[in-house]
């Protein structure tokens, strides 16, 4: 048989060959490599033209500009974790969408002032109209009598009207080279220069004088097996760091609590029990791994013992596994640039440092903030609340 006319291929790919050509061109098919080709060939161009216009698709709805409900919903707090962080990626991308948040954040922050003062209490203003209508009517007849009275003329003394003094805020905080006030009414100023979304967890943690930490940091917290019969007896020897949190660096220290006479064998393991690295027989309690560990991937370790002869693995069950995850490549990147941009703003990188899951660097940054505003009832409670939450979840 000779080559399929492109006819033939155009109704096979279609699929509508008649019923009495199906048999004798697939036939073909399977024996000719160059009309198999020329099937295949036109089919890859066809799935490679209909990825492209997914991808496509996929990128021009991901760099679309936001919408005014979108934008409303983040400004008020009212939009879902999903939706905030999808709004947080568009403003990094999207200059004008990041600029449109600003303007609205701006204008509810002077709403919001304007209602409090008209629901401050005035006293007699309400009766304003009234006086003004008697205080007018008084004038004319003072000018009236003063016109008509012979004598030296009088001029009349007029006061300037006082201008209306801003209320104070309610706490300054010092944040380093950074002086942050917050308002009577909760409004919070001077984290001008920050990225939206560190501002709005600022201005977040100040109003809730709590910090938020990432819900993956729960998985990282594995719990005790539970064996039926006589549990195996303590060793002396248990993992200390990193347990149950996220590390920046790629090549972390493992520390271990240290037994007498013994050598051991760290190994760090993948999700699915893939060696990760491993360090040879050593006598210290620690070690530090020579290789980078990828960005955003989760580990568990455990530590050999070889001592007096014998060999024995922490942890072993029902001890929970020693887990930890490094930092992901994005928010590394985003910690880096904020080290360089506020550096001496404690409270600006504790809460940064908390919100990406570096729970010791968050600690230390809030109390250096504590420290450095003595007395200050708000970042105290911040401290308190940070670290009875982290007690808590232990």
């Amino acid at each position: 048989m000779e080559h399929l006319t492109e006819e033939q291929i155009a109704s096979y790919r279609a699929r509508s060959l008649a019923a009495s050509d199906v048999l004798p061109v697939s036939d073909h098919l399977l024996e000719c490599d160059v009309c198999r080709a020329r099937v295949s060939e036109e089919a890859a161009l066809a799935a490679s033209a209909s990825t492209l216009r997914q991808r496509l698709s996929a990128e021009a709805a991901a760099f679309a500009h936001l919408t005014y409900d979108e934008i409303a919903a983040y400004v008020d707090r009212t939009a879902g974790d999903s939706q905030i962080q999808r709004v947080d990626r568009h403003m990094r991308a999207c200059a004008a969408c990041a600029s449109d948040v600003r303007d609205l954040r701006i204008l509810r922050a002077e709403l919001d002032l304007d209602r409090a003062q008209a629901a401050r209490p005035r006293g007699l203003s309400r009766f304003w109209p009234v006086f003004a209508l008697a205080a007018a009517a008084a004038c004319v007849l003072i000018t009236v009598a003063i016109v008509r009275r012979p004598g030296p003329r009088l001029v009349a003394k007029v006061e300037a009207p006082r201008p209306q003094q801003p209320a104070p805020p309610a706490a300054i905080i010092q944040d380093g080279n950074r002086q942050i006030a917050i308002g009577p009414q909760g409004t919070v100023a001077g984290l001008d220069g920050l990225p939206p979304e560190i501002r709005d967890a600022v201005e977040h943690a100040l109003a809730t004088q709590r910090v938020d930490t990432p819900a993956s940091l729960a998985s990282l917290t594995a719990k005790r097996d539970v064996l039926l019969g006589a549990p195996a007896p303590a060793r002396g020897t248990g993992l200390l760091d990193p347990v149950g949190r996220i590390v920046e660096s790629q090549t972390p220290v493992f520390h271990w609590k240290p037994a007498a006479g013994a050598e051991y064998r760290v190994g760090v393991y993948t999700e699915d029990f893939q060696e990760a690295a491993a360090s040879g027989w050593i006598r210290e309690p620690q070690w530090r791994t020579p290789v980078a560990l990828p960005r955003g991937t989760r580990y568990s370790w455990q530590v050999t013992v070889r001592r007096d002869g014998s060999e024995f693995t922490s942890p072993a069950p029902p001890e929970p596994e020693a887990r930890f995850q490094v930092l992901d490549a994005a928010s590394e990147a985003g910690l880096a640039e904020l080290r360089t941009t506020s550096k001496d703003s404690h409270l600006v990188l504790g809460v940064a440092y908390a919100r990406a899951g570096l729970i010791s660097e968050a600690r230390e940054e809030l109390r250096a903030a504590a420290g450095q505003n003595p007395g200050s009832p708000v970042l105290a409670a911040i401290l308190d609340s940070f670290s009875s939450d982290r007690r808590q979840s232990k």
